[in-house]
């Protein structure tokens, strides 16, 4: 790791944390037999960030496999205590219980939406023939984005070249994919401004599912205050807690105007 990145030294990771830099800590905690969810959570206690993003492949804590269920139920907003109830696999036992004593919230989301992996869910409507089976390319095949303008398929069998290259062209996506023999390599053409406007359009729709979820944990929060009001704790109490929920509450609903802004700039920049 070395050599492709500077020692793990906490006081110099909150510097560049400080100036508004994005941090990538790589390599685990040194902590042996520990999973990269509760590598994931130790570290970010260590550095008291307010909430840890679990990217997945699905937009959220559903009631069941959304990818093997149609009809599972995707929750808003869900407390530690009700994803235990109903035992959802969140995140690894350890870190989810970790997060849950240090009151750091999870939020999961699904990577293939606007983001990094952009080009790679271009693809997300593709499937191939696999042994009389339709399978989607990410099962046959490891999709990489070399840079900006380039996806490529490496199949994990060399026999499904042909079919994951037929299946490109029928899904009419507007790419010309060619195979050297040993990759498919797709050139991706530059966003019409059209494509832009909707891309951003999606942006504002899951910046206002955020805030939503955010209300949600508000109106929550200040349910359990009111009980805890009518149980015997004291009215000024209860009056700063609510205040401080509402704090919280504007404070989370103006970074994600903030991240709406910048992601709105980045996908309308040609």
């Amino acid at each position: 790791m070395e050599s492709i990145a500077e020692p793990y030294i906490k006081r110099r990771a909150d510097r560049h944390l400080e100036k508004g830099r994005i941090v990538i800590f790589g390599a685990g905690t040194g902590n042996p037999y520990f999973t990269t969810d509760t590598a994931a959570v130790l570290r970010g206690i260590e550095i008291n960030a307010d909430v840890i993003l679990k990217g997945t492949r699905v937009d959220g804590v559903y009631d069941s496999d959304p990818e093997k269920n149609a009809s599972a139920v995707k929750f808003d907003y869900i407390s530690f205590d009700d994803v235990l109830k109903k035992g959802l696999n969140v995140m690894d036992t350890t870190a989810f219980t970790l997060s849950q004593e240090n009151k750091l919230p999870i939020v999961v989301f699904d990577m293939n939406k606007i983001g990094n992996l952009l080009k790679i869910s271009m693809l997300g409507s593709v499937f191939v023939d696999y042994y009389g089976s339709a399978s989607p390319l990410s099962q046959v095949s490891k999709i990489s984005v070399p840079d900006a303008r380039t996806i490529t398929l490496q199949p994990f069998e060399k026999n499904m070249l042909h079919p994951i290259e037929k299946a490109i062209m029928i899904a009419n996506l507007g790419f010309n994919p060619m195979n050297n023999g040993d990759l498919i390599i797709i050139s991706v053409p530059p966003l019409t401004e059209d494509r832009r406007r909707e891309l951003a359009k999606q942006a504002k729709v899951e910046a206002e599912d955020a805030k939503i979820g955010i209300r949600n944990a508000r109106k929550d929060a200040n349910t359990d205050i009111k009980k805890l009001e009518k149980d015997g704790t004291s009215e000024d109490i209860c009056k700063s807690a609510e205040e401080e929920v509402q704090n919280l509450t504007n404070s989370f609903i103006k970074k994600i105007d903030e991240l709406l802004a910048v992601k709105e700039a980045e996908i309308m920049k040609v």
